[in-house]
């Protein structure tokens, strides 16, 4: 059974046909009555009634049966007379070779004029009683005349574009731009880190021990882990460097002030400037293997260093008491009058009576009653 549901392209080919197969057929295109129809292959070509040009060699496998009153032999119509078994040409001519005769065609024989020959024809020319009537291949005639020129043709479409082209060499430089308007002023910067540590200071370990007693060698500690509390700083004589130290802290009570004779001030060293502690040293006491200072709170920021880490101490000295000034000049005597017991008194002296004051000849006096 012929398979369903495919396009005509998706048929299976056959390369032969018979008379009753069946062809898909349009009858009267392109009108309102147009159909699709079917027609067998015989009836196809048996009622094709319109001309019919084969542009190649048309070959007939048996007999080829024209019913027509004219065939066409080049471009003339001529009178036909077709019978079975044979073609007969009536009222024209049939060339042969370069000469016109008036042909009747035989099954078998040529008629020309009213003489009857033989006549055959295949691959190698056109015999007459078995001679070649066809002539041999001319030589090539020359060459025609260069012919007219023809129309202008019709314009091209756009070409692609071109590839890049190479990059120019550099341009000068341009004159100087006019100095731009002044900027705003930029936000404030980040504070820095902690400057280094001025010369009149020393490093020591901190130790977290409050106890008064030796610390470790070039180590310090406060006898109070609140800041605000701390009296007393406990200082190895070495400091962490390895110098000694006693030398610079007996500067610190050289001051003849009293009681506070210099600043101290214990810091971190990674941040000094925002974690420190400052106190007024108001003495000094030598231990052994250590000195004991005498301290007041002034006030402190931040925390100091965790047990082990480097201290910054620092110091700064207040000033000696300075010398005693030269007495002052001797100051006017004032005479007071009275002292009188009441205002009659007074009164009957001169003295004008007032309050809170008296008044004698336009100075002032205290009043005393």
């Amino acid at each position: 059974m012929a398979e369903r549901s495919k396009k005509i392209s998706e048929l299976d080919a056959l390369t032969n046909a018979s008379g009753d197969d069946l062809l898909i057929i349009v009858d009267q295109p392109g009108t309102a009555n147009a159909d699709t129809n079917k027609i067998t292959v015989g009836n196809f070509f048996a009622n094709v009634n319109t001309n019919t040009t084969f542009k190649q060699v048309v070959s007939v496998g048996a007999n080829l049966t024209l019913n027509t009153t004219a065939i066409k032999i080049g471009n003339s119509t001529v009178n036909t007379t077709i019978t079975a078994g044979n073609v007969q040409i009536l009222g024209s001519t049939l060339s042969v070779g370069n000469s016109t005769v008036n042909t009747t065609i035989n099954n078998g024989t040529i008629l020309i004029g009213n003489s009857s020959v033989n006549a055959s024809i295949n691959a190698t020319g056109f015999y007459i009683n078995g001679a070649a009537t066809v002539g041999p291949q001319g030589s090539t005639g020359a060459q025609g005349s260069q012919g007219d020129v023809g129309a202008q043709g019709a314009q091209g479409s756009q070409g692609a574009v071109g590839a890049q082209g190479a990059v120019g060499a550099q341009g000068a430089v341009g004159a100087q731009g006019a100095v731009g308007a002044q900027g705003d002023v930029g936000a404030q910067g980040s504070t820095g880190s902690a400057g280094a540590p001025g010369a009149d200071s020393i490093i020591y370990t901190f130790e977290a021990s409050t106890t008064d007693s030796n610390p470790t060698t070039g180590f310090a500690r406060l006898n109070n882990n609140d800041r605000s509390l701390v009296t007393e700083a406990y200082l190895s004589k070495i400091s962490n460097s390895g110098a000694n130290s006693v030398p610079w802290m007996n500067s610190l009570v050289a001051s003849t002030n009293s009681p506070n004779k210099s600043i101290i001030t214990f810091g971190r060293t990674d941040d000094f400037a925002y974690n420190y502690a400052r106190y007024y040293v108001t003495g000094l006491t030598d231990a052994v293997g250590y000195v004991k200072l005498s301290l007041t709170y002034i006030d402190h920021i931040g925390t100091l260093n965790t047990n082990g880490a480097n201290l910054l101490v620092g110091a700064s000295r207040i000033g000696d008491v300075g010398a005693q000034g030269s007495q002052g000049a001797q100051g006017p005597v004032i005479t007071i009058p009275g002292p009188y017991t009441d205002d009659a008194a007074a009164a009957a002296n001169g003295v004008s009576v007032g309050s809170p004051y008296y008044q004698v000849s336009g100075v002032a006096y205290i009043r005393l009653i």
